[in-house]
């Protein structure tokens, strides 16, 4: 069985990209890139990037599949900050995040968001943990509260109006921007465990499209 959805257009992509390179110039690195950038284009399930998969796939380590695919972003891809504030609120939508006390832990698989990540952090002044593993960050409450207030791109009574019809009043009574985005925190992250069957999950996920302007 095939992995190409395509195998046409896999060839069609393929012939082209590398003819317009000049024929014969392109790398053995570049060809690598290339060909993982077609097969994640064209694969068989492959919209949602899974490292582990990937590697066995194709025969590699994790992580030279990781700097492959940092490479296909770079190269390929457009990922600016707006894409990475819409994959950052989709580590929430997607529960790949757990809460241990006043700390976060954020399983982030794409090398380019943990780029904004760490851009983000820095930005506040904050530090993050990830020296138990390469993909997961581990922020304090107060940073991911921090993180969250420099992405808002509106003013406090504009964000109250858009997330009025979306989350509990107690959380746009707020007085400050700072505030509501720690109640927010409090009523839709914190509480996600306990309350994950009641709808919570696509409300947070939907407030903090609203708070980041995605």
């Amino acid at each position: 069985m095939s992995i190409l959805k395509n195998p046409v257009a896999f060839s069609d992509d393929f012939t082209r990209m590398y003819v317009e390179q000049s024929f014969g110039v392109m790398g053995k690195r570049d060809l690598e890139v290339l060909v993982l950038y077609l097969i994640i284009k064209h694969g068989d399930g492959f919209e949602d990037v899974n490292f582990f998969d990937l590697s066995r796939l194709l025969k590699m380590s994790e992580r030279k599949v990781r700097n492959l695919y940092q490479e296909v972003q770079l190269r390929y891809e457009t990922f600016n900050e707006l894409q990475a504030k819409k994959e950052f609120v989709e580590l929430f939508q997607n529960q790949r995040f757990q809460v241990v006390g006043d700390k976060y832990k954020l399983q982030i698989r794409n090398p380019l968001l943990r780029q904004y990540v760490t851009e983000w952090v820095d930005n506040v002044n904050g530090i993050f943990d990830s020296s138990f593993n390469s993909m997961t960050v581990v922020l304090s409450r107060d940073i991911l509260i921090a993180v969250i207030e420099q992405l808002v791109p509106m003013r406090l009574g504009e964000l109250k109006e858009r997330l009025s019809n979306k989350v509990d009043e107690t959380v746009t009574n707020a007085n400050s921007m700072r505030k509501l985005i720690d109640r927010f925190v409090e009523k839709y992250v914190d509480t996600l465990a306990e309350r994950s069957a009641d709808g919570t999950l696509a409300v947070l996920g939907t407030g903090l499209s609203v708070i980041l302007g995605v």
